[in-house]
């Protein structure tokens, strides 16, 4: 017995020596006295600094771990480790590629449920500084300290101009959550209709959690995490989500465009289902299964997006490109299609197992 106990102390004492970094994150060097253990958001697990390193006041604006050499320095002042300056997203044509990518998959999300801005948005990357002076232009101006993206909307007579702008020096993965918040703000724009009111921070949980979905729907489980872990909407976010996940997309939308309620009460949960045109409806609990969005009993091209280079066609509640294979529901049934051509006004289309092309147009 005495022998077992020993062996397990012993094999507790190894394994506890081997958790305890032995070498610097920062320097590389062998730590000789005291560890300092710092988190770092895009890592799983604390990292081993030394002492010398842990005294740093330059840390990288991405990991937030110490730096010493070999950083990029940006133009507003932020830096960025060697890691991170290799996947961090520094020009437009990377922003590009990647909004359009996340417009892509917000198209399938909110497909049938009002507006898709599109050619209407333009998007560009953005220092501190800069974000800084354009959120001043703004009703409710963002903390400087925690923006990463804003949108600026210009409309006249019901006609909508969207411009983006996102925090360069970001990780792609950030980005892409950061575009689908901003993409979420030019959807409330030209869908929420006139008197309708929302709190400031259920506007921006909102966007949040069409971010979050993006990130679930790709397994960033870190991003989801940064997500939920912000104070940015003092709540709102957690309370759409357990909302969300109880009454699905479809009635959430519904609820901020005609609900009787400013902001989601954690409370009373049911209360996403009393709207200003029905607000005698009963609360039922537990919640009913959502309807599926109606889609016509033909097919229907419903828009194009995208570059001439890479186009995208919404036909009925299915997002195609060029090549691409998809189960599009008709009616109340569904049928497979594959994309042949899309061009600025139609796409060309397999329906099933025929070999026959079919060519769908815009409707002017």
């Amino acid at each position: 017995m005495r022998r077992a106990i020993g062996l397990l102390l012993l094999a507790c004492a190894v394994a506890l020596q081997a958790a305890v970094p032995t070498h610097c994150v920062v320097c590389q060097r062998e730590i000789k006295e005291r560890v300092y253990m710092f988190s770092s958001p895009y890592l799983p697990e604390k990292q081993g600094v030394c002492s010398d390193c842990a005294q740093l006041e330059t840390v990288c604006s991405v990991c937030t771990l110490p730096l010493r050499t070999r950083c990029m320095k940006l133009a507003d002042g932020r830096l960025l480790c060697d890691a991170d300056a290799k996947q961090c997203v520094l020009t437009d044509d990377e922003l590009k590629d990647i909004f359009a990518d996340v417009k892509r998959d917000i198209f399938k999300m909110l497909a049938g449920q009002g507006t898709l801005p599109d050619k209407n948005v333009s998007i560009r990357l953005a220092g501190r500084n800069d974000l800084e002076s354009l959120s001043r232009m703004q009703r409710f101006p963002h903390d400087k300290n925690q923006t990463m993206g804003l949108t600026l909307t210009r409309s006249k007579n019901r006609e909508f101009e969207h411009r983006i702008y996102v925090l360069n020096g970001l990780r792609k993965s950030r980005v892409a959550a950061v575009c689908a918040h901003e993409y979420a703000h030019t959807w409330l724009q030209q869908n929420i209709p006139d008197g309708r009111r929302l709190e400031v921070d259920t506007v921006e949980g909102f966007c949040e959690l069409i971010s979050y979905k993006l990130m679930s729907e790709r397994n960033e489980a870190i991003e989801k995490k940064v997500i939920l872990e912000n104070s940015y909407t003092s709540g709102q976010v957690h309370n759409l989500v357990k909302a969300e996940d109880r009454y699905r997309l479809y009635e959430i939308v519904k609820w901020v465009k005609s609900g009787v309620d400013q902001k989601i009460d954690p409370e009373n949960p049911g209360r996403v289902l009393v709207r200003q045109e029905d607000d005698a409806v009963p609360i039922t609990w537990p919640p009913v299964k959502a309807k599926p969005t109606p889609v016509p009993n033909t097919l229907v091209l419903r828009g194009i997006s995208g570059t001439p280079q890479r186009r995208f066609a919404l036909v009925n509640d299915a997002t195609l490109e060029k090549g691409e294979q998809a189960k599009v529901r008709l009616g109340n049934t569904n049928v497979v299609v594959r994309c042949i051509e899309i061009t600025d006004s139609s796409v060309v289309l397999n329906v099933g197992d025929s070999s026959e092309r079919q060519e769908l147009f815009l409707k002017k």
